[in-house]
Order: structure tokens, then sequence, then C-alpha cells
């Protein structure tokens, strides 16, 4: 039988190693935690040099040595200060490692004296030399293991933080008890809304008050960084408001389902998306609980303008638009556009918002894409951003965002006739942007 003195002198051999690598599972954690921003930005430069959204204006502006000094800096930099924690680590553990087989080997020699000394079998002189062997193997595989669980926990943690803030959605659930208003009749109001972003303190939006009555469309307007597509994604569910609250006929946006304001609010974001699967599925989209019947999809591709242009592909509605994939179709980006605006027009939603609809289109597709809209917002509830007087003017109403506050409301003709900040801003910038 083996003596049970073996197993201390293999614990022994062994925790020191794994009290390095626990040691050093601490440190590379910190070290990550330290280093995230200037990781990320090795990955943005990385992403800057090579992905193709960006070549254009990295050939036209000659940027690409630039940007690739940066990467190399900073990548660099990174590696140097990973490098120095490793070799800190190899060192200790191969000191670490030096004594430990210093006393296998000693343990080794004990045995083989023993044995050349009568007091112990050959056997017996296997038996040890195969348990310390195969013990020590289990053991540092078993401490490994451990080292290795902890070094996960670690960061796990970061996970389990992400998961618990407050924002998450799974602690608002429980408030969201009430429908959608069947058929709105009071409308949206804004009340006393005020938003800055968690990072600082600036307010985007402060004190901003307002009404959009049901079945009104509502044009808002102002200078950039007003705040006007952060109204459209609070009133979406996207942001909070960080003071005061938004009411749907009375009921607070919080309180309402999620799923019941899904599919009465619709929206186009001027920074649409590209999806690269059938034109059908692209449409489809804008509502996925909805059946996608032919003509549905057609009825919706036309109110946009590109039911022609997909009927001409080989494959009409089948055809898997962008280049990710084989036998693809590109679209230009106006077409783009309308095909995200067929998404919002197969939702039948009680409220259409539409962040710079036509921003992408020539001055012809902008007027015949006009014509659809306003039949598509007759008798429901819209909200357009616009930077274009073609676009505002066909609003029942515009709302002016100056700064942080609303600063004028009222029909084009009012608000021109009166001369405040709307009519300085037609006057000067000619066409209000376009």
């Amino acid at each position: 039988m083996v003596h049970w003195s073996v197993s201390i002198v293999l614990l022994l051999i062994t925790l020191p190693v794994t009290i390095i690598r626990l040691k050093y599972a601490r440190e590379l954690f910190r070290f990550k935690r330290k280093n995230t921003d200037k990781e990320r930005k090795v990955n943005y430069y990385n992403r800057l040099l090579t992905s193709r959204e960006f070549a254009k204006e990295l050939r036209t502006f000659d940027l690409g040595k630039l940007f690739r000094k940066r990467y190399h800096e900073l990548k660099n930099d990174w590696r140097q200060s990973q490098y120095k924690m490793l070799q800190s680590k190899t060192k200790r553990e191969v000191v670490v490692q030096i004594l430990a087989a210093i006393a296998v080997f000693s343990v080794y020699g004990l045995i083989a004296y023993r044995a050349f000394q009568g007091d112990i079998s050959i056997g017996s002189v296997v038996l040890y030399f195969m348990a310390l062997q195969r013990g020590y193997a289990y053991l540092q595989q078993f401490l490994g293991g451990i080292s290795g669980l902890y070094e996960d926990s670690l960061f796990l943690n970061n996970l389990f933080e992400f998961l618990h803030l407050p924002e998450s959605r799974s602690t608002t659930k429980s408030t969201e008890r009430y429908p959608f208003p069947a058929r709105m009749k009071e409308g949206i109001r804004f009340d006393n809304i005020g938003f800055h972003y968690p990072v600082n303190d600036r307010w985007i939006l402060r004190n901003v008050t307002f009404n959009i009555n049901a079945g009104e469309t509502v044009a808002l307007v102002g200078v950039n960084g007003a705040g006007k597509t952060t109204l459209v994604k609070l009133l979406c569910g996207l942001y909070k408001p960080v003071e005061g609250a938004i009411f749907v006929d009375g009921i607070p946006l919080d309180e309402i389902r999620w799923k019941d304001r899904v599919d009465n609010i619709s929206v186009i974001y001027q920074d649409f998306m590209l999806y690269n699967v059938t034109a059908r599925e692209n449409i489809w989209f804008g509502n996925i609980r909805r059946e996608p019947a032919d003509k549905n999809i057609k009825d919706a591709a036309a109110q946009a303008g590109i039911h022609e242009v997909i009927e001409n592909f080989e494959k009409g509605y089948e055809t898997t638009l962008g280049t990710l994939f084989e036998d693809s179709e590109q679209l230009s980006p106006g077409q783009w556009q309308r095909l995200a605006l067929a998404r919002s027009f197969f939702n039948p939603s009680q409220i259409v918002l539409l962040d710079e609809p036509t921003s992408a289109l020539d001055a012809f597709s902008e007027a015949r894409l006009l014509q659809y809209i306003k039949g598509i917002t007759e008798n429901r509830t819209a909200m357009i951003i616009s930077h274009r007087l073609s676009t505002i003017k066909m609003a029942d109403r515009i709302i002016v965002l100056d700064g942080q506050h609303v600063v004028e409301t009222g029909h084009y003709n009012e608000l021109m006739n009166k001369k405040g900040t709307f009519y300085q801003m037609v006057e000067s910038l000619g066409q209000y942007g376009g």
C-alpha cells in the first residue's frame, strides 16, 4: 500500500503552481478591465482599415497611413503591457516548476535508496513511481480546472453586472399591464420630457412638452443636435426619459405592453438597416406577426414606390438583396430607403414615425413618395422629422425645437408670418437644408 505521506508530497508539489495561476487569473482580469478602452480602440482602427464601408473615404482622404500608424502604436503599447505581465507569470512558474521537479526527483531518489537498502520491494518501487506519476498528473489537472473556473468566474462578473443594469427591460415587465388603445382618441403627449445620456450630464432635451392629436401629422424640425431623433427613440421605448413621461391616450407609455407598442408604432430611422435577405422578407420584417400575404407585401411596396423595381428582378420578391450572397441584387441608396419605407407601410400601425424619409431620394422620387406618405398618414397619427420644405409643408402642424426646448408650434404659413425661429431657419438655409 502507498504510504499516506505521498499524498502530502504531491499536494506540496502542486499547490504553489496553482497559487500562481490563481494570482495570474486576478492579474489578467484586472489587466483586461484596465485596458478595455485601449483594446476597443485597437479593434476600432482595425475595423477602419479593413471594413468595406470605410474604404471609400480612406482612399479619398489618404487616411490609410495615419490609421495604420495609430493602430500599430496602440497595438504595440497593448502588447507590451501584456508581455510584461506574461513574462512575470512565466518566470514565477519556471521557478516553481523547477522546485517541483527537484522535489519529485528527491522523492524518487529516496524510494530508490530505500529499495537498495532492502527496506521495500521492487514491486513497491514500481507502485510508488506509478502513484507519484499519475497522482501528480491528476492533481495538476484537478487544480488547473479549479484555477480555470476561478478565472472564468471573474470575467462572468462583467456579464452579471450588465444583466443587472437598472435599464434592463426585464425589471419593467411587471409595469407593462395595459393594452395599446384599440383606436386612439386623444393622441400622444410628451409631458415635461428631459433626457441626457448616462455617460454625461449634458441635457439633450429639457422641459419638452407638446401634444400630437390623434390622426394628426406633425413635422418635427430644428437644427442638428436639437433632439428630434431622440424624441422618436423615446416614443419607441428605446430610451427612457430622465425626467417627465410620455402618454398615449392618457396611459403612460411604460405601462403599455411591449408587443402592443411594436404592433402600433411603425418607424423608419435615418440610419435604417439593409437586410441581405429576400425582398419579401425585407418588407415583412415591418411586422413579423402579420401574415406575409402576396397582396399585402406588394401593396406596401407599391405605396413606397419600389414595387416595379422588385418585379423587374428575375425572381421578383424572392430575390435576395445586397452583396453578401450569390445571385443577389444590389439596390441604390434611394431604393434601399424606399424598401425601408415599405417595411413601415406593411405595418398597419396607428402611429407612424418617419426620420428623414426622403433624405436619400432625388427630387423626382421625393415628389412621388410624398404622395404615398400623405396617403399612408391619413387617419393615422404621424411624426415626421425632415429638413426639406416639401416634406414639412405636408404636415398639419410644425413643432420647432431650439436647443433643448420647444420654441414654436403652428402651421407652416402661421410660423412664416410670425417670423420667429422657424422663419429664420428657412431664410438662413434657403431651402432648410435642401
